[in-house]
């Protein structure tokens, strides 16, 4: 499995001018000749971010943006976002809403257990930033100092995951235990994140064979990944064997007795308000004034949202990272 590739398509409404043209050919140069360290400097409304917008178009190369604070990832991820519609600009900040250490007074001899709370809708937007990088080279991700902390090894991530396809056939009980091996958790019906919900309806005289729907609620996207299985008699009616990465998913041979289960439609569907989208965004910058905000953010707020409303949409795979 390896990351698509992809050129970076710079949208802007204007052409460089000033000094800008002679900006954006020294940082290439310098950047394409090996030198690790490269300075920009410009006062405030100088237009520096759309000198890196077109150092990144020209260098073509995945590309981590990291800001100070949540307030200029916020703006930063905003402005790229309209720079680059086409490509893939993700959001990735500290996901904790309120988080308080584990500490310990001497003078009380008290111990005080860590307290925390994440907040769902920020961390989507990590977990599609991840994923972001795992399926696309034209990637950028603006974050703040979040980033520096590790998520675990990518290899160990990647092979977690799983790709499902029309046409796959596997085993029920043991697609069930992948699933809970990834840290997803059935649910009667699955409505929050990280859930899948697994219903049966047999098939009757007209129809000999069971229908089986998955439903996951994704962790990556606020969507909702629904997979349609018809039910397969014998291992010989198999078209093709589960598929799997080296070391988890479905194996290549089914035990004897084993539900086995032919995939035959896989859909993606929003479950995500526009206005949640642009709470996810907002809250990450909770506790500043309006003031702050500015009126162009507010309106790439409401873009980013709008782009991500979308009805049903098949697709013939699909591949479903890990919940955690």
């Amino acid at each position: 499995f390896a990351p698509a590739w992809g050129a970076f398509e710079l949208h802007a409404p204007y052409e460089a001018s000033g000094d800008q043209p002679s900006a954006i050919s020294g940082l290439v140069a310098e950047l394409e000749s090996g030198e690790p360290r490269v300075v920009l400097k410009g006062a405030t409304g100088t237009g520096k971010t759309f000198v890196m917008a077109q150092t990144i178009a020209a260098l073509n190369k995945p590309t981590l943006l990291i800001a100070p604070n949540k307030v200029l990832a916020a703006q930063l991820y905003s402005e790229l976002r309209s720079f680059f519609p086409r490509n893939a600009v993700s959001f990735f900040v500290s996901h904790f809403d309120y988080y308080r250490p584990e500490s310990y007074s001497a003078a009380s001899a008290t111990h005080t257990e860590k307290v925390s709370r994440i907040n769902e809708a920020i961390d989507t937007l990590r977990h599609q930033a991840t994923c972001a990088l795992f399926e696309r080279r034209d990637t950028i991700v603006v974050a703040s100092v979040s980033c520096i902390y590790g998520l675990g090894m990518p290899a160990k991530y990647l092979e977690a995951a799983i790709l499902l396809a029309v046409g796959q056939t596997h085993a029920e009980d043991e697609l069930q235990d992948l699933l809970r091996a990834m840290l997803y958790e059935r649910s009667a019906v699955a409505r929050e994140r990280g859930q899948f919900s697994w219903a049966v309806a047999e098939g009757d005289a007209a129809n000999a064979s069971a229908e089986v729907e998955l439903n996951v609620q994704l962790v990556n996207e606020p969507q909702q990944l629904r997979v349609v299985f018809k039910e397969v008699n014998s291992p010989d009616e198999a078209h093709t064997n589960g598929t799997r990465r080296e070391g988890s998913a479905v194996g290549d041979d089914f035990a004897s007795g084993d539900r086995l289960l032919e995939v035959v439609s896989i859909s993606l569907l929003s479950n995500m308000s526009k206005s949640g989208i642009e709470q996810a965004i907002v809250d990450s910058v909770r506790g500043l004034s309006e003031s702050e905000l500015s009126s162009t953010f507010e309106s790439k707020v409401q873009a980013e949202a709008e782009a991500h409303e979308a009805v049903a949409a098949a697709v013939s795979e699909f591949v479903l990272y890990p919940a955690s």
